[in-house]
């Protein structure tokens, strides 16, 4: 595995690793409801992510 495909691979992870602690700190500090900020930062990521695995098999085919 090459450093560029290793550093994509990482790149994807932690995206939804952030929107759970961003979603853990939210709920804890604002008013908002958890299943409001929960849905919309996973959404943020899922669509985050597979635009990453899209550009990460893009780069694989080539």
């Amino acid at each position: 595995m090459e450093k560029k495909e290793r550093s994509l691979i990482i790149n994807i992870i932690w995206k939804p690793f952030f929107a759970a602690i961003m979603t853990a700190s939210l709920t804890i500090g604002t008013e908002i409801h958890p299943i409001i900020i929960g849905s919309a930062l996973g959404v943020a990521s899922s669509i985050a992510c597979y635009l990453d695995l899209k550009r990460y098999m893009k780069h694989k085919m080539k």
